[in-house]
């Protein structure tokens, strides 16, 4: 039993129409676009289907099975609040889940649809989602009996989405290996002796606290030796220096793909420290300048403080003497008629007016003099206020002009470290991507060497890919009649192919006519017959 995990979608027309439907056809384009389905619409056929059946859902039909699960998903907040749950939280963008159920093609003749739709059932059950709107789809297009499982993630009872995170998975995983063992027939063998070591590991240590440590001891030690690994070949300027370093750092032999996938972790994450240190580092500067410029100006502030103190106390002390010798003249005529006057002549540099109507006013209202005079107090105190502060901004503007001089120089000196870091990294990446294609090129010739043949026989030695058994028989398939050809003079083909269908235009092109093809030439032609004439 292996089983496969869709990508998680959007759309339940688009799923339920591919899998309850033959496949399109094959494009007509050439090259690899042959071997893929058409873009057209998916055909009304549908041979493939040997049956299927729904669960939670009121109707058999598939059809009237995708518009209730449509409706569902759209009906997710509506449900989550008459099951008194908070509609938080981003809505479901992808409700649909499709996965696979597949046996081994010799169990074909041992299948009927009752262990199948049982096997499906228990597979939702393992997910989580027997309570959920699916659709069980059988097909019968390929030698391997299979399922395909089409659920709705939102549940119709209270309208959440289910998560297929990690651990359902493994669940999963463990389930098709129960199951192998329950029938009596194990194809993948690999798996079952995951399991088994897994099993062997619990008997070691019983007590679950015991092997939660010896876990974590385990892990501990790889992270350990992976670092150390990461030290010795972070700093080796190509991959053979890197490799020597890596190996004598650690007991257990590494590959060279092992290797390079140790360094760019150990050089990503350096890269990334480089640029918090480099980023922290310019703040830290801005910071420093910033508080001794802040320190500078507290300075200035209070000596201005202490110059323009007199200036205030002299105003203050005119206003005083201002107001004790209005007092002495209210008390005569002929005081106030003068202070009447003075008042007035203040409200008709403000106002405006008849001077005799404002003199008259004033000398019949003792709140209209002191409140001019009061006007004339705050205008004094006004203009005073703005001298001085034209004073202080004189002295603050040699500061601020000093702390942006500072700020720019931090400023130009981080874009040049930045500068300076991003060539050196793209520098170190450039060599790790040149040791991933040394990489490649040194396994190429052994992935081009043998027959698919050869591949089919190592594929049977090796039984521990869950889908080995796919891919022999892919490769069966695939063997000429007149012999075996070579992959890679398969890819050659195949490149050819695709160069081929991408210069049709140009093949074509050259079959028109001339004339077309040339049209300035040929009217030139046209004038010089018509002159001729």
């Amino acid at each position: 039993m292996n089983f496969q995990i869709a990508a998680q979608g959007r759309s339940f027309k688009g799923a339920m129409a591919y899998y309850t439907h033959d496949k399109r056809a094959p494009s007509p384009e050439g090259g690899v676009a042959a071997a893929r389905e058409g873009a057209g619409p998916h055909p009304a056929s549908s041979e493939r289907v040997a049956w299927t059946e729904t669960r939670n859902i009121a109707s058999d039909r598939p059809e009237v099975a995708t518009r209730i699960m449509i409706a569902t998903a759209e009906r997710a907040d509506q449900l989550k609040a008459e099951a008194g749950i908070a509609a938080t939280g981003r809505k479901a963008q992808k409700p649909v889940l499709a996965y696979s159920l597949a046996w081994h093609p010799t169990e074909a003749g041992k299948l009927d649809r009752a262990e199948m739709s049982r096997a499906a059932n228990d597979s939702l059950r393992v997910l989580g989602l027997e309570k959920h709107q699916a659709v069980i789809v059988a097909h019968r297009d390929t030698a391997h009996p299979h399922v395909h499982v089409i659920v709705n993630r939102v549940s119709p009872e209270d309208g959440r989405m289910a998560k297929i995170d990690p651990a359902r998975v493994r669940a999963l995983d463990r389930w098709a290996n129960e199951y192998e063992k329950a029938r009596g027939q194990v194809v993948s063998p690999e798996r079952a002796a995951k399991y088994e070591r897994v099993a062997e590991k619990q008997r070691q240590y019983p007590d679950p606290e015991a092997r939660r440590a010896h876990v974590a001891e385990k892990a501990a030690g790889r992270a350990q030796a992976a670092r150390e690994r990461q030290e010795a070949a972070s700093g080796a300027s190509g991959l053979p220096e890197a490799r020597k370093a890596a190996q004598g750092a650690s007991e257990r032999p590494q590959s060279q793909a092992a290797i390079l996938r140790e360094i760019s972790a150990a050089t990503k994450e350096r890269h990334r420290q480089e640029w918090v240190a480099l980023r922290g580092g310019y703040a830290a500067q801005k910071a420093e300048i910033a508080s001794a410029h802040k320190g500078k100006t507290r300075e200035v502030l209070a000596a201005h403080k202490r110059d323009t103190k007199p200036d205030w106390a002299a105003q203050f002390r005119g206003e005083r003497d201002g107001a004790r010798e209005r007092q002495r003249m209210e008390r005569g005529l002929i005081g106030r008629l003068s202070l009447s006057i003075a008042a007035a002549r203040e409200q008709h540099r403000e106002q405006g007016g008849s001077f005799a109507k404002l003199v008259a006013v004033n000398f019949l209202s003792k709140e209209r003099r002191e409140g001019a005079f009061a006007a004339a107090s705050q205008r004094d105190r006004a203009a005073l206020s703005a001298r001085l502060n034209r004073e202080l901004g004189g002295k603050l503007e040699p500061l601020k002009a000093g702390r942006a001089f500072e700020m720019g120089q931090a400023l130009e000196r981080f874009k040049e470290d930045r500068s300076d870091l991003v060539d050196r990294q793209a520098g170190e990446w450039g060599k790790i991507r040149e040791a991933w294609k040394q990489v490649g090129r040194e396994k190429a010739p052994e992935r081009g060497r043998g027959s698919v043949q050869e591949s089919g026989r190592e594929g049977e030695a090796q039984q521990g890919s869950r889908f080995g058994w796919l891919d022999r028989q892919k490769a069966e398939r695939n063997v000429p009649a007149r012999g075996v050809a070579e992959p890679r003079q398969q890819a050659e083909q195949a490149q050819n192919d695709r160069k081929a269908s991408r210069f049709d235009w140009l093949n074509r092109k050259k079959n028109i006519p001339t004339k077309f093809l040339e049209p300035d030439k040929h009217k030139k032609d046209r004038n010089q017959s018509d002159r001729d004439r």
